[in-house]
């Protein structure tokens, strides 16, 4: 196969995974609904970027702008790496 043929495979992969992840919003968007209101935006974010939505569709879901979504993801790694280097500091005793 070549390296056009891999990336239209994985291209028709992604849209399969987004189909499906439409078809579960459809299916239970009451429960989807629910699922969302009780949660802080960077969680509405990071249950969202799971299910590997764009900024953009994100932002349309939750109400703001794809910056505001970009700068929480952002926001998210650079917490997540901090937590993570301070504990392997910590281990190190530095």
């Amino acid at each position: 196969m070549s390296k056009q043929d891999d990336k239209i495979i994985d291209k028709l992969s992604e849209i399969s995974e987004k189909l499906d992840v439409l078809t579960i919003l459809y299916a239970g968007k009451e429960n989807f609904s629910n699922l969302l209101s009780k949660k802080s935006q960077p969680e509405q974010i990071q249950i969202l970027r799971k299910w590997k939505l764009s900024n953009e569709v994100i932002a349309i879901i939750i109400g703001t702008t794809p910056d505001v979504v970009g700068v929480r993801i952002s926001q998210m790694k650079s917490t997540k790496g901090s937590k993570q280097k301070g504990g392997k500091d910590d281990e190190q005793g530095t």
